[in-house]
């Protein structure tokens, strides 16, 4: 009966032949005491068949755990982290019981056989319904051994689907709604849910105190939503790669200054500038320019008078926001407070397509949350370098950690932070061991430091997505 749900094929192999084995072997022994009961048939005699046939058995489970995960998905337990860890106890039923007919066709018809059952002096149809009572007893261990083992347990937290126990009820989370794609705003006590762009969007900038917004729709063209006209202006095409802090609105909101690849490479690494005025349509290249870095910062001076592009690591060019765009370099990055405000979590067309967002840590007070995104993956909150809890979906048998929890945010007060997980946005409580649903969506930011567009900042981006390894 499998129990694994690996992605590596060394660990699966080697995973399978340490647990499989040994339980191959006692499975075989106990359906072996079934048929002497039954048959009065010597153990040994039987064993050796049974153990082939369960051998056998075993391999052919691989066609049931093919199809597991669309049972899974069909069940639509993956609604949210509660669902599935309270709706997989019935769905693991199903998956028990699929396995267990499984095994006794199988076995079926490797131990009922004519000449087998001539040894014992009975009929086919007698030690074939002596199989299947043989597999309703091995499954009476199996059964729960398969639950336990590969139950989802997200680091035996307390789940729930409200937040009404948060000590920031107050706080506006905007998000990306998971059913229409729009962008909402809610509290992060549940509270209060508003549509604050009525259109399918992949990432979107919350411009000033949220009075204008520029986002990228699934049409894969570039908008500005500005709070005085309702209807968008569409900008211009993004249909490569696209990194939304690459793109910043002037405070007046009637300029968009925005880069796009001087090349075609897959990753891009050149870029040229570009200024779109709102009011009459023309989009002008800023001369002379090229900016050379991963992933581009773009913001606005606080004044409106020049773009600030970094240019590498370290170094951001100045260019005046008009003709004829004069430009220098710095050598230090700008304090925030001079930029126009500016705030977004990055594009999540951009990161699923391979644009890296260093957005996987934060800290607050003496905590610190990390989130460990590749094989394995689990936030971990540490205080004072002691590790106080895990987050971890350690569903199925190797515990590889699938889905990825990411982006972890603490809140301006307690003990408390946002993530994503499984399609939503979860509020986690560090002292109360709680996590709790906030909304069914994703690519969530606050109007807090944390998520302010600026070139110092865990925004900053630093070239492809890549796998380090654990």
């Amino acid at each position: 009966m499998p129990l694994a749900d690996g992605i590596d094929l060394p660990i699966v192999l080697a995973g399978g032949l340490l647990t499989f084995g040994p339980l191959t072997l006692a499975v075989s022994l106990v359906e072996a005491i079934v048929f002497r009961v039954a048959l009065g048939a010597w153990i040994r005699r039987a064993y050796w068949r049974i153990l082939a046939a369960n051998a056998v058995s075993t391999l052919t489970g691989g066609i049931v755990l093919a199809f597991q995960d669309a049972i899974i998905d069909a069940s639509g337990i993956r609604r949210s982290v509660p669902d599935f860890v309270r709706g997989y106890v019935w769905v693991s039923l199903v998956l028990i019981s699929l396995y267990w007919a499984k095994s006794v066709l199988v076995e079926g018809f490797i131990v009922s056989t004519r000449r087998f059952a001539e040894q014992f002096a009975t009929t086919r149809r007698r030690l074939f319904r002596t199989v299947v009572l043989a597999n309703l007893a091995s499954y009476l261990f199996t059964g729960p051994l398969f639950y336990l083992v590969t139950r989802p347990t997200f680091g035996h937290l307390q789940l729930s689907k409200e937040t009404s126990w948060t000590v920031n009820p107050d706080v506006p989370v905007y998000y990306i709604d998971a059913q229409d794609h729009f962008v909402k705003r809610i509290t992060v006590a549940g509270q209060d849910r508003q549509t604050v762009i009525p259109y399918p969007v992949t990432g979107y900038i919350i411009c000033g105190r949220a009075d204008a917004y520029v986002y990228r729709g699934t049409d894969q063209y570039l908008y500005v939503l500005r709070s005085l006209n309702f209807t968008p202006i569409r900008v211009t095409n993004t249909s490569e790669r696209f990194y939304m802090p690459s793109v910043g609105l002037s405070p007046d909101q009637r300029r968009l200054a925005f880069v796009q690849p001087s090349n075609t490479d897959e990753y891009p690494n050149t870029w040229r500038l570009r200024v779109a005025d709102l009011d009459n349509g023309r989009i002008d290249d800023a001369p002379n320019l090229t900016i050379e870095t991963w992933n581009p910062v773009v913001a606005w001076s606080a004044d409106g008078k020049q773009i600030l592009v970094s240019n590498g690591d370290t170094k951001v060019v100045a260019i005046q926001a008009a003709p004829p765009w004069p430009s220098s370099e710095q050598e230090r990055h700008p304090p925030i407070s001079s930029l126009a405000e500016s705030y977004t979590h990055g594009s999540k067309e951009a990161l699923n397509r391979g644009f890296y967002n260093q957005f996987m840590e934060d800290t607050q007070r003496e905590y610190r949350v990390e989130d460990y995104p590749y094989l394995g993956s689990r936030v971990w909150v540490r205080r004072r370098d002691q590790t106080v809890l895990t987050v971890t979906n350690d569903y199925g048998f190797l515990k590889l950690g699938w889905p990825t929890a990411h982006s972890p945010s603490f809140l301006p007060k307690g003990a408390e932070f946002l993530l994503e997980e499984l399609g939503g946005v979860y509020l986690v409580g560090i002292d109360q061991r709680r996590m709790s649903l906030l909304v069914r969506g994703g690519g969530y930011a606050m109007l807090t430091p944390r998520f302010r567009v600026g070139f110092s900042t865990a925004m900053a981006s630093t070239g492809p997505a890549s796998d380090p390894g654990p």
